[in-house]
């Protein structure tokens, strides 16, 4: 079992920034830096250095993680959030290339929207029965339950971002 996170969200935030994902269906990439996600090797926020950065680090301090989200806001409003996977110790699932077969490894697209879960301002939900959840604060290696959002994380996005 690995855990999805360690950052604890203790505020709700409306968001504005400036991630880019794509530039409209091209092909090309936007976006690329060279800068790191501002999150330590103990799975720790560092400070904040102007960017909004998505990433690949090694985690070696921190046994189990998987992925983190860091964010800082001014008021109510995210200024700037960083997300990184872990890349060192961790055997991710290659589910592009080998979508049913799996081995002791953990899904990629199941971290990733939790942690975008975060950025978005959702809590871990912490009732074990609700594990197949995508907030759930722990995954298992071949577990895919996480990769889409359920009607309670519509829910809680619905309570923080009303129309």
């Amino acid at each position: 079992m690995g855990y999805t996170d360690c950052i604890p969200r203790d505020d709700r935030f409306a968001t504005k920034s400036n991630f880019v994902l794509g530039d409209g269906g091209s092909g090309q990439e936007t976006g690329t830096t060279k800068s790191k996600p501002n999150i330590k090797a103990d799975a720790t926020c560092a400070n904040r250095d102007g960017f909004n950065v998505w990433g690949w680090i090694p985690m070696p301090q921190s046994a189990g993680t998987l992925g983190v989200t860091c964010s800082w806001s001014e008021g109510k409003y995210i200024r700037e959030a960083d997300i990184a996977m872990r890349s060192d110790t961790i055997k991710w699932w290659d589910v592009w290339n080998h979508p049913t077969t799996c081995s002791a490894a953990y899904d990629p697209i199941s971290v990733a929207t939790h942690e975008v879960g975060h950025f978005l301002g959702l809590e871990h939900v912490t009732d074990p029965s609700h594990e197949e959840l995508t907030m759930y604060p722990y995954t298992y290696p071949c577990d895919k339950r996480g990769e889409t959002c359920g009607q309670g994380n519509c829910d809680g996005l619905m309570h923080l971002y009303p129309r």
